[in-house]
């Protein structure tokens, strides 16, 4: 019985990374459709929410929130979340999607830098190691030109900010308590980031510009869904179940799946320099998780972990 609940456990943290895969090439089809960054970013925050909304309604007067920590949920929230997404789909105005999602993933060294700064936590010389790969690939993967004239410097500098979002995210996630529903969790930074997103654009564009209906409709539910209810919901249900290292380790397959939908579905051209570059950030995420994967499994268990995909919503 345990070993099939780990195997459905591994099988929904894949499925939950592979969702968020395919996340650039969705945001892609709806930009070349014609639909404005500000609706795009807000439509998917308020397909999510109305997901949300009632669960949240019917659970608020039963879970007792402590004042700060519904502040600091609502901060991630709007900074993790809300962050990322406005950067990243920011970005895939001007960049590929495959080097916007490579760029993301550079929340790797990212991350690692921001513990060091405000938690002083030192990496160890393995995930050290990591972090020079990852650069070592990331030079390698995103290249100083492509067909329509080169990294434009705004697309490297918003993917770069979504990385930073993304580290503000995990690392945030890992400092709440515990104690509420993942869902809940999710419904609260959700519900949050879509009030803010909406407030901000709000104030440079007009209210029928960020139209979540009609031709809006069917991208906005997608990314809703794919990107801010199936996998948290599918984290929440794996991660318990195969630790957190694991997660972390099976969780980086968004990277080739992202690369592989940008390839197939968007007809995105990836050299061969580019896969060596993305392999070694690839081997660089594996190695940097592999550390205390191997010393939790010596210690003949494997604790859940809670800075995982498993806290996104």
């Amino acid at each position: 019985m345990k070993r099939r609940e780990q195997v459905m456990g591994s099988l929904a943290v894949l499925l939950a990374a592979s969702f968020y895969g395919v996340m650039s090439p969705i945001v892609k089809g709806a930009y070349g459709e014609g639909h404005t960054f500000p609706q795009i970013t807000f439509s998917q925050f308020f397909y999510a929410t109305l997901f949300y909304l009632p669960f949240f309604l019917w659970r608020m007067g039963k879970v007792k929130i402590p004042f700060r920590e519904g502040v600091w949920l609502f901060f991630v929230g709007v900074i993790g979340l809300g962050g990322t997404s406005l950067f990243y789909y920011a970005s895939l105005q001007y960049l590929p999607a495959s080097i916007s999602l490579i760029l993301l993933f550079q929340f790797v060294w990212i991350g690692l830098l921001m513990e060091r700064l405000f938690f002083k936590k030192k990496g160890s010389p393995l995930q050290l190691f990591s972090v020079l790969i990852v650069l070592l690939g990331t030079f390698f993967a995103v290249p100083l030109s492509y067909e329509g004239g080169g990294v434009y410097l705004p697309g490297f500098l918003l993917g770069l900010a979504a990385a930073v979002s993304y580290s503000f995210f995990l690392i945030g996630t890992s400092h709440i308590s515990h104690h509420m529903e993942g869902w809940f969790r999710s419904a609260w930074m959700v519900i949050g980031a879509m009030t803010v997103i909406g407030l901000i654009f709000l104030t440079y564009v007009p209210l029928q510009e960020l139209n979540p209906f009609g031709g809006m409709t069917k991208w906005g539910l997608l990314l809703g869904l794919l990107g801010q209810v199936f996998p948290p919901l599918l984290f929440s249900y794996g991660a318990p179940k195969i630790g957190g290292s694991l997660t972390s380790l099976l969780g980086s397959i968004e990277l080739p799946v992202g690369l592989l939908a940008a390839f197939f579905l968007l007809r995105e051209e990836i050299n061969l320099v580019q896969w060596m570059g993305i392999l070694l950030i690839f081997s660089g995420i594996l190695l940097s998780q592999l550390e205390q994967f191997i010393s939790r499994k010596g210690q003949g268990r494997i604790p859940y972990r809670r800075k995982t995909h498993g806290e996104n919503g």
